[in-house]
């Protein structure tokens, strides 16, 4: 039977979709930055790269990683935001899927993009989520990972804030320490740690890592 925090975040960006669309522009800077940090390292080990997008969105991110001449990859729980990062990011294929369901093959990734993806996920599904990702890197392949900075570990379903749609999702909130020891002891090496804060005045972690 299917979780039923993965049902209620269907619903929610279902029903959110097109003002993730709307919120390009308003998030071009710092998404355009994010791509850029995890690009170079990318093309510091790799000649070509395959990369995979965690819940990519309305696909901006998609869009400018296919730019950079990468093969792009996303898989997005929303069918509804599915349709939209298939526009945004014409040459990207997006997959509609659930990401500890859906069966990859023996396809290896150089670069892994999870951008708030991991706060979706209760504790042992995020570590089951890292487990995957681990598996699907190649040997020298780049993980990178955000989300969103708290003084207090936590999760509960509840209402975007900065959306017009009163729907709820489920939410985790890390801790810094709670997120790298996550990290570290699924098997990963932090190679880069930054903090950025959003225009809504959220302050984000940002990691660079690999196996």
């Amino acid at each position: 039977m299917e979780p039923e925090y993965i049902r209620a975040n269907r619903v929610a960006y279902n029903a959110t979709a097109e003002e993730f669309r709307e919120k390009i522009g308003v998030r071009k800077a710092e998404t355009t930055r994010l791509v850029e940090r995890f690009g170079s390292y990318i093309d510091r080990r790799f000649s070509t790269a395959n990369i995979l997008e965690l819940g990519p969105g309305a696909g901006y991110a998609s869009y400018l990683l296919s730019e950079k001449g990468y093969q792009v990859k996303s898989i997005e729980l929303s069918p509804n935001m599915a349709a939209i990062a298939r526009e945004t990011s014409t040459q990207s294929e997006v997959i509609i899927g659930e990401f500890l369901k859906h069966d990859f093959t023996d396809v290896k990734f150089t670069g892994i993009l999870a951008i708030a993806f991991i706060h979706l996920f209760p504790y042992q599904d995020a570590r089951s989520v890292l487990n995957k990702v681990l598996l699907l890197l190649e040997t020298n392949g780049i993980f990178y990972v955000s989300t969103t900075k708290h003084r207090k570990p936590g999760e509960r379903y509840d209402k975007k804030d900065n959306f017009r749609e009163a729907v709820k999702r489920y939410r985790r909130r890390y801790t810094k320490k709670e997120l790298e020891d996550l990290l570290l002891t699924t098997g990963f090496k932090i190679i880069e740690y930054s903090e950025e804060q959003d225009i809504e005045g959220r302050i984000w972690m940002n990691y660079i890592t690999g196996k």
